[in-house]
């Protein structure tokens, strides 16, 4: 097993509404970078409403305000189901984005049919309430075997969970995702393979919150 691993702040990862897993998965990319923001201000500063964060495309350039200009990217993968190309460039650009020090928000459209199930022994998330429209963050990756990578979620309990690689490329279309196209050298906390950076795989927080 080779997990490629971002540290980042468990306590700030759930977001304090219904529909701000937007600007809670920004928050949680620039508190993994060292950078504070309340999440009401990053709520403003991206536009998003009552009915959620409309588009990727509004997040990044938040991020580049405050991690350097042009370092994030957002990418749409228009097709449903997507295609092999997509996907691979999908895998591509998590892996040099967090080998690089920076985490990859994701957003998914999941039905009831294909919630996202808990791999490598973590738990699954409590999804519900119909088809759900979300942002997440991709916070490590696991390269060996069945590929998967490390979700910060911020709108179900218990708020961080392994997905396998080949189900996250099925929920992002037809949304797209936002990663570091342009970062500088990997950081120190960059870890592989290494338990004090290793995820929790089980929470005592439980939550309804939906978006």
């Amino acid at each position: 097993m080779t997990e490629h691993v971002l540290d980042y702040p468990r306590e700030y990862v759930r977001q304090e509404t219904g529909y701000w897993c937007g600007p809670a998965s920004t928050q949680t990319i620039l508190y993994s970078r060292g950078v504070f923001v309340d999440e009401g201000e990053l709520a403003r500063q991206i536009g998003t409403h009552t009915g959620g964060t409309d588009h990727i495309g509004l997040i990044v350039p938040v991020l580049n305000d405050r991690l350097g200009a042009d370092i994030y990217r957002a990418v749409v993968m228009p097709n449903d189901p997507p295609t092999r190309e997509q996907c691979d460039r999908l895998w591509r650009d998590i892996v040099s984005s967090i080998d690089a020090g920076f985490g990859v928000v994701a957003n998914i459209v999941a039905p009831p049919s294909n919630y996202p199930r808990g791999v490598k022994g973590s738990i699954s998330p409590a999804y519900g309430g119909g088809t759900v429209y979300h942002y997440f963050d991709l916070m490590s990756y696991d390269d060996a075997g069945d590929r998967a990578v490390w979700v910060a979620d911020s709108g179900f309990s218990p708020y961080g969970y392994w997905l396998s690689f080949d189900q996250l490329c099925s929920l992002i279309p037809p949304k797209g995702y936002a990663y570091a196209a342009n970062a500088p050298a990997a950081p120190a906390s960059v870890g592989v393979n290494q338990p004090r950076y290793r995820p929790p795989m089980t929470s005592t927080n439980s939550s309804s919150a939906s978006i």
